[in-house]
């Protein structure tokens, strides 16, 4: 997969979970944040299904071997998903993705700063800690 593909396919599915937290609220609105995140999961679960069947991986066996912690990644989603249904209400979507993603950008850069989970280290220096003072001054600007 070239690079500019993969940039174009990142800014795709961020489209998408625009979409996902705008008709995920609506949802909520008719039968409740929880119902509403439940019900997206049981969708999704399906999708991820037919997915796994398309590309013939190689099954679930390995699942047992790993650290636990790789295990999480479901829940921190239905973490995002229910809590979504609830800011886009509050804040909109613009202003529940620019949190969504200052906060993603900013553990990142102590993630890759410290190197945790196996990553490679990437120290902060004064252009990334300015870089992260802007994102919290645009979540400011489009949370208004």
């Amino acid at each position: 997969m070239n690079h500019l593909f993969a940039v174009s396919l990142a800014i795709f599915i961020g489209a998408l979970a625009s979409i996902q937290s705008a008709v995920n609220s609506q949802l909520g609105k008719h039968i409740g944040g929880v119902a509403a995140a439940l019900v997206s999961f049981i969708v999704g679960t399906a999708t991820v299904a037919v997915f796994y069947l398309l590309a013939g991986e190689k099954g679930l066996k390995g699942v047992t071997g790993v650290a636990p912690y790789l295990l999480i990644g479901g829940m921190f989603g239905a973490m995002f998903v229910f809590g979504m249904i609830k800011l886009v209400s509050l804040i909109g979507v613009s202003g529940a993705s620019a949190g969504v993603i200052a906060g993603q950008l900013l553990l990142a850069v102590v993630i890759d700063h410290f190197g945790w989970f196996g990553v490679a280290k990437h120290s902060l220096n004064w252009v990334r800690g300015i870089g992260a003072l802007l994102l919290l001054l645009g979540v400011r600007l489009m949370s208004k």
